[in-house]
């Protein structure tokens, strides 16, 4: 037997019979092909600051196609699978899959990085001021 797809599978054995012996009366049996599990994961993207604003990210999943969407769109956009900073603040991306006929649907994974002013900079720190060392 082949698994093909999730469902129900149906078996029947028949036995013709032979010289000696009469034919057997078919038997039917049924069982369940459940969808197996499908996991999605997505890469880290490290830090967005809107000197380097880009980023590319990388989805996996068990099956099937994952989708990318930006939850914080104010923060940041998506082509394809590079993230684009728009200004400082949080960017959130969801992968999400919805399953197939052989696959159920993934949890949907989330990963955020705070998008800051200037590369090692915070939000709350707009510039510095250089010290002579000691």
């Amino acid at each position: 037997i082949k698994i093909l797809t999730s469902g129900v599978c149906k078996i029947t054995a028949t036995n013709p019979g032979a010289v000696t012996h009469k034919p057997a009366r078919a038997v039917t049996r049924s069982f369940t092909i459940s969808k197996a599990v499908n996991t999605v994961t997505l890469s880290d993207f490290g830090w967005l600051s809107m000197a380097n604003p880009t980023a590319d990210l990388t989805a996996t999943e068990t099956s099937g196609t994952t989708t990318l969407t930006s939850l914080t769109t104010k923060y940041c956009t998506l082509s394809g699978n590079k993230v684009t900073a728009i200004k400082v603040g949080t960017c959130t991306i969801r992968a999400s899959n919805p399953g197939n006929s052989n696959y159920l649907p993934a949890k949907s994974v989330s990963k955020s990085v705070k998008i800051t002013q200037v590369l090692g900079l915070s939000d709350s720190r707009t510039s510095m001021t250089p010290t002579q060392p000691t």
